[in-house]
């Protein structure tokens, strides 16, 4: 299976990744729930945790299946930052049942090894997107690795190293010897 996830709570290290990985050539999907922020911020949207939980989760869901969707034919490998599980976490985290989202993560066809991206205080920025603590976001960690371990996927902890060493590292264990073009 060649779609692989990235996760991890936030300010690990995630997009730094994702954008590392992109610029080797290799095809990569952003985080949805950034994307669903920025967008209903922009226009004082309906879809926020604190306006509708249930829509925001249903927006996240709406994201990381097009993006599945998008990547049925792709032969080569893809990158997801974040993917189906993490929205079940964030379901859990706003009160909001999981239910149909574990559902959705069990037949998403993502490679059932998931690269995880752990808290790491010296690179955490809180920024406008990032309101918690990094203890806090340390516990919300917690949670994404559980939702994936309930939904059936094994993680691989990526190692607290500089970006490309962590590029390298997961090429590695995906026995992938790809750079761009």
């Amino acid at each position: 299976m060649n779609r692989h996830i990235i996760t991890g709570t936030s300010g690990t290290g995630k997009t730094t990744l994702i954008n590392a990985l992109s610029r080797r050539g290799f095809r990569v999907f952003h985080e949805p729930t950034r994307r669903v922020l920025e967008e209903q911020l922009a226009i004082d949207g309906p879809a926020l945790p604190a306006k509708n939980p249930q829509l925001f989760v249903q927006a996240m869901l709406d994201l990381s299946q097009q993006s599945l969707k998008e990547t049925e034919a792709a032969t080569d490998h893809v990158f997801f930052d974040r993917g189906i599980p993490d929205v079940a976490a964030y379901a859990i985290r706003f009160g909001v049942d999981p239910t149909a989202i574990f559902k959705a993560a069990e037949k998403a066809n993502y490679n059932r090894t998931v690269f995880v991206l752990p808290p790491w205080r010296e690179i955490f920025v809180q920024d406008e997107f990032r309101g918690m603590s990094f203890e806090e976001y340390s516990k919300f960690h917690a949670l994404i690795c559980s939702t994936y371990t309930e939904a059936g996927y094994s993680m691989v902890e990526v190692p607290l190293v500089p970006v490309e060493k962590r590029v390298s590292f997961i090429l590695t264990v995906i026995g992938s010897d790809e750079t761009s073009d």
